[in-house]
């Protein structure tokens, strides 16, 4: 297959591979010359009757397979599926990614590109180290973009009552969760009653973000609107909503009452920095949260120095 790359100088350089040949190359003035000399070449080589590797779709789910569908890394298949639901593992070039990473830079962070292209890396990586296929990974020779400061936005007291005043009555409860629980939105949306306690005050996400199953304490807020909710259920999803529904429910919220730096995840943030406020240790705060280590649980933290005087005595 060809490709067409201009150069600084203005002119556009030709680029093709045909599996079973030495790469050519050529520069012409125009991109027109160079797309008919491309075709012209390829024209002229035999085919080579050679075995097709998988697509990447295919291999998608084989890597969801082989890490027994993780959520977090099926959110990565979801999202990324559509860019390349044509293309085989072994025509993915380093070019490729580079025009994927200009594309939704449009659009995204550098710290969520830099995400996609290395989820990309460990699918190679699986490919090459599980699947046994001989391939190149195209990520290795792609600059990542540069991470970007972390969030640090947490809701004041005034928004969360801006929020759960205007939010509709079907999604205020898993609203009122996120704030009391510091859940994220796939756990909320996933919950199950028959993973809830509500005489222990405790619940059990059996598969999380990190792959591991976690209990989550409840609050008396938690416990009130779940026992709300509960009526005469003992088994089933909590809530019969997908998380593109909770994303749209926030962005009218977030619309309607001016609140246009504000993402669902900040009421992560928000949560975890409440109780961290009320002195709750570190170790405490991790069992709320779910982190594994201090660095990540310090990235949702964002305490001020007025927030500590009270607890130093």
């Amino acid at each position: 297959m060809s490709t067409l790359v201009k150069t600084t100088a203005g002119k556009w350089k030709a680029i093709v591979r045909v599996k079973g040949y030495p790469q050519k190359t050529k520069t012409f003035p125009t991109k027109q010359q160079a797309k008919q000399w491309a075709e012209d070449f390829e024209s002229t080589l035999p085919s080579i009757a050679t075995p097709q590797l998988p697509s990447i779709p295919a291999i998608f789910e084989a890597y969801l397979c082989h890490i027994d569908h993780n959520p977090k890394e099926a959110g990565y298949v979801r999202r990324l599926q559509p860019y390349f639901e044509n293309r085989h593992v072994d025509t993915l070039t380093p070019l490729d990614l580079d025009s994927f990473k200009a594309q939704r830079l449009k659009t995204l962070t550098g710290t969520s590109i830099r995400k996609d292209l290395l989820f990309i890396s460990r699918v190679y990586t699986f490919v090459i180290k599980v699947m046994r296929l001989k391939v190149d990974n195209p990520v290795s020779a792609v600059k990542l973009p540069a991470e970007n400061k972390p969030r640090d936005r947490v809701a004041s007291p005034k928004e969360i009552h801006l929020i759960l005043d205007n939010v509709s009555d079907i999604m205020r409860p898993l609203f009122v969760l996120a704030l009391e629980t510091a859940m994220r939105r796939s756990e909320l949306v996933s919950l199950r009653w028959e993973n809830i306690d509500l005489g222990r005050k405790k619940l059990l996400l059996p598969n999380t973000k990190n792959g591991t199953a976690r209990e989550v304490p409840l609050n008396s807020v938690a416990v009130e609107t779940l026992r709300k909710l509960k009526g005469t259920k003992s088994h089933g999803r909590v809530f019969n909503l997908s998380i593109d529904g909770v994303s749209t429910a926030m962005r009218r919220v977030r619309e309607g009452c001016g609140l246009y730096d504000l993402r669902f995840h900040d009421l992560r943030h928000t949560a975890i920095t409440k109780y961290a406020k009320r002195g709750l240790s570190a170790a405490q705060l991790k069992v709320i949260s779910g982190h594994k280590c201090m660095s990540q649980l310090s990235r949702y933290v964002n305490l001020k120095a007025s927030d500590v005087v009270g607890l130093m005595g």
